[in-house]
């Protein structure tokens, strides 16, 4: 177990920057991040490997240590803080795709429902030698070339080892589906793309003033769920691989012409300003 959590810290802290790899990203910083408003828009799980991390939801405040796993599914919101020990804090983020979700289901139904829980409980737990095992073998991957097909079964494995250590089933609450969850999953495809509403409707097969309806019934709007996915996906940048690249370049990647509209917006949804996230990442 101790050389298997040694290769997932060295993979987590060698990680080239600026190198973007399917469903994995990372978490690197010597100083105190606390990051509020977050909502998860994909299942994933979060392996601590050096440091602390505490989430505070709507249940209440939950403290993740170093050698624990976190799993997650989407639609949860929270606010985190990463607490760096010994100068430093190392995670590694797993993303699940809805249909790796939904393949393992129809694979390991069994096991899904010999814990099943009425409620997604997120509590930590320490991973097995087998959860660690099939990590690894994901990130030993070349993920760049790597054919989705088999990318998606070394996705299954790990889901597999979690459930057979009777962990992970919070992976598999799906909440009831919302306009705006389609809505943003269609914006993050390319959330530097000029989005409009009617294009948005168009590729959802919906009419413009349906689609806006349907926002409206649900308390949200189109301009707030651009907003979100934009600045969701400059909060992905900045932690997780592009955080060497200026400021300025991160915006435009978000559709943000102006800099500081991104940095002010950005600052008012998590509490801290993208150069102070970036001033944090190692």
């Amino acid at each position: 177990m101790d050389e298997k959590w040694s290769q997932l810290k060295h993979w987590v802290k060698s990680s080239e920057a600026n190198q973007l790899l399917p469903g994995v990203g990372y978490v690197r910083c010597d100083k105190q991040q606390r990051i509020r408003n977050l909502q998860t828009s994909r299942s994933f799980l979060t392996v601590l490997v050096q440091g602390k991390k505490r989430v505070n939801l709507s249940q209440g405040e939950v403290m993740v240590n170093a050698g624990d796993i976190i799993v997650v599914p989407e639609h949860v919101d929270f606010t985190i803080t990463n607490i760096p020990t010994a100068d430093a804090f190392y995670a590694l983020i797993l993303f699940f795709t809805d249909s790796q979700l939904q393949q393992a289901q129809k694979m390991f139904g069994q096991l899904i429902q010999q814990n099943w829980q009425p409620e997604a409980a997120l509590h930590p737990f320490q991973p097995t030698e087998e959860v660690l095992t099939a990590i690894l073998h994901l990130l030993d991957a070349d993920l760049k070339h790597m054919p989705e097909a088999l990318l998606d079964h070394r996705y299954a494995e790990i889901l597999l080892a979690l459930l057979i250590s009777g962990q992970g089933q919070a992976l598999f609450h799906q909440p009831q589906s919302r306009w705006r969850d389609k809505v943003i999953k269609q914006v993050s495809l390319d959330p530097a793309f000029n989005w409009s509403l009617n294009e948005v409707a168009l590729r959802m097969a919906t009419s413009e003033a349906t689609l806006r309806r349907k926002l409206k019934m649900e308390g949200s709007s189109f301009r707030a769920i651009l907003t979100e996915a934009r600045l969701g996906h400059g909060l992905y940048l900045l932690q997780s691989g592009l955080e060497r690249r200026s400021i300025s370049d991160v915006s435009e990647r978000c559709g943000y012409q102006s800099l500081s509209t991104f940095s002010a917006r950005f600052k008012q949804r998590y509490g801290m300003l993208p150069s102070e996230l970036q001033k944090s990442v190692i």
